[in-house]
């Protein structure tokens, strides 16, 4: 169910942020060539460049977990309240910025050619890679926080963690800890996904888990 809601929603957020990154790099580059060696990339250039496309990839995985919410239980959609948090976003801009800015204070031995060179290619790897682990990370992260809000205003009594296949360990999936939607979370439990190999997803409790049939 989360996979049939967000792969369209990833696939479109990517092609937006993409163009976004080459719109960026086109910037940086031009930048470097004009400037006398003292010019430094602002993080806030890279949100405004890469943020409303964010916050639509955001709204929108929040808005499926409202969605997905209702489905899983049976019952009709809840009016869309709250939004989702902003710190998957947060993480893609600060490490966007950290990346090229590395590559810019490191400089170059080879001059301007190579410096423009080295940052290109920090560019190439978040126009493919990272941007693609970056985008999931955060659309699974609004998507679980509009579950937990759908779940709430459905009055779901209590939900958990569940995961695909091996649990990662850290979020406390598979665990058995459960708590009541609205409330805060039990010591040890945080909001999927805490990294890169986490799968998991706020299912209802004793709703059996992870059940990766989608009529179900």
């Amino acid at each position: 169910r989360r996979d049939r809601l967000l792969l369209p929603i990833e696939n479109r957020g990517l092609r937006g942020l993409k163009r976004r990154i080459v719109e960026l790099q086109n910037r940086v580059l031009e930048e470097l060539r004009t400037s006398s060696g003292e010019w430094r990339l602002g993080r806030a250039l890279v949100i405004e460049m890469m943020g409303d496309e964010l916050d639509a990839v955001l709204q929108d995985s929040f808005q499926a977990g409202h969605s997905a919410a209702a489905e899983s239980v049976g019952k009709e959609q809840p009016q869309l309240t709250g939004g989702p948090k902003q710190g998957a976003a947060e993480m893609f801009t600060t490490d966007l910025h950290r990346d090229v800015q590395t590559i810019i204070d490191r400089g170059s031995g080879g001059g301007s050619r190579r410096l423009s060179s080295d940052v290109g290619r920090v560019f190439r790897n978040w126009r493919t890679d990272e941007a693609e682990r970056h985008v999931r990370q955060a659309a699974r992260r609004a998507f679980n926080d509009g579950l937990l809000a759908g779940y709430e205003r459905l009055d779901v009594t209590r939900v958990e963690l569940a995961a695909p296949g091996r649990p990662c360990g850290a979020c406390a999936a598979d665990s058995g800890v459960g708590w009541v939607p609205g409330e805060d979370l039990p010591e040890g439990v945080a909001i999927p996904p805490v990294g890169p190999s986490c799968a998991a997803m706020l299912v209802a409790k004793g709703a059996n888990g992870f059940n990766s049939r989608v009529d179900q």
